[in-house]
């Protein structure tokens, strides 16, 4: 399981909450799982407003079992961040 909140007092600066989300997402990995189901070194290049997707799809091609994430907390995002999108 990953959360989201980290990104919550970000609530007017998607880009940033999407870092510091993925962040702890890679740390929570390195911590709680065997080195070959952790994310790859590349997976956060994807452009703002797309680096969740990307990262999540890098890391699922990377992966030999399927990957799965509960992901909490995602109502802790409000404004600008949960509904950032790039037109």
């Amino acid at each position: 399981m990953v959360s989201a909140e980290v990104g919550a007092p970000f609530s007017h600066e998607p880009a940033t909450a999407e870092i510091l989300i993925l962040d702890s997402w890679k740390a929570s990995a390195q911590f709680d799982l065997p080195e070959d189901l952790r994310p790859p070194d590349n997976w956060n290049t994807a452009q703002p407003g797309r680096r969740i997707q990307g990262a999540l799809q890098v890391w699922a091609q990377a992966s030999e079992r399927p990957l799965v994430l509960f992901i909490d907390e995602i109502d802790s995002l409000r404004y600008t961040t949960l509904n950032f999108s790039v037109e």
